[in-house]
């Protein structure tokens, strides 16, 4: 199945802003995970590794799943597949994370390759990166004025309400969790983030310089930190 033309032409060539400027996950959500040690997980759209690298340093056997060639060219071990077509065989891994990447897919057919290639009992974890809304620092408004008329109807993750596997019949209902933490930045590296925004990089070269130019405008001067949480969704195959 081919990608959405949206993930295919905005994440085409954003590999070092994705990876420079994107946050890094928490480790403190290893523990919600609640894996065995040595689990063998698949990191589902992979991007360029970000939870590949904290899966690896708590000593899980990890094989990243990334379509793109220039997100996967800087993952070590990477494999070439899709959520619909996992190149792995049956029943052969204990679990399956998915970060900011369910949206992209098509949930019925990644569904029945999740069920594929789990054992039974496998986990399937479910991440989203989201600023806390509780704390949103006070340029925030400011910049989804620039941001959100980008978006248009066409991104998925917005276009409608999510489904989970726990929806499929082959998965338990989600359990949902959050993990608190800091977004440590700057302008550079935060504009590096919008720049990999896949709406952002589908624009024209100088309409994207100019969105960037506003968003650096609106920035502060020197490091800062935005609070951040990342939401997780558990379900196991049944």
């Amino acid at each position: 199945m081919p990608l959405h033309p949206l993930a295919a032409s905005g994440f085409a060539d954003v590999a070092a802003a994705y990876d420079r400027g994107r946050p890094d996950y928490p480790a403190e959500l290893i523990d919600v995970l609640g894996l065995d040690p040595g689990a063998r997980v698949v990191d589902l759209a992979a991007g360029t590794g970000k939870l590949t690298r904290v899966l690896r340093a708590a000593g899980f056997d990890v094989v990243p799943v990334e379509p793109l060639p220039a997100m996967r060219a800087v993952v070590p071990g990477a494999l070439d597949g899709t959520a619909e077509a996992l190149p792995l065989p049956d029943a052969s891994v204990d679990a399956v994370t998915i970060a900011d990447a369910w949206h992209w897919f098509d949930h019925a057919a990644a569904s029945v390759e999740l069920q594929r290639v789990l054992r039974p009992g496998g986990l399937v974890a479910i991440l989203w990166q989201y600023p806390d809304a509780a704390h949103l620092p006070e340029w925030s408004n400011a910049l989804g004025e620039i941001l959100l008329p980008l978006r248009g109807e066409g991104h998925p993750g917005f276009a409608a309400q999510m489904t989970a596997p726990g929806d499929h019949a082959a998965f338990s209902a989600r359990e949902e969790h959050t993990v608190p933490f800091g977004y440590e930045t700057d302008r550079d590296r935060y504009c590096a983030f919008v720049s990999s925004i896949s709406y952002v990089a589908s624009l024209p070269a100088d309409d994207r310089a100019e969105v960037l130019a506003r968003v650096a405008a609106l920035l502060p001067d020197g490091p800062f930190t935005v609070p951040y949480e990342t939401r997780v969704w558990l379900t196991r195959r049944v």
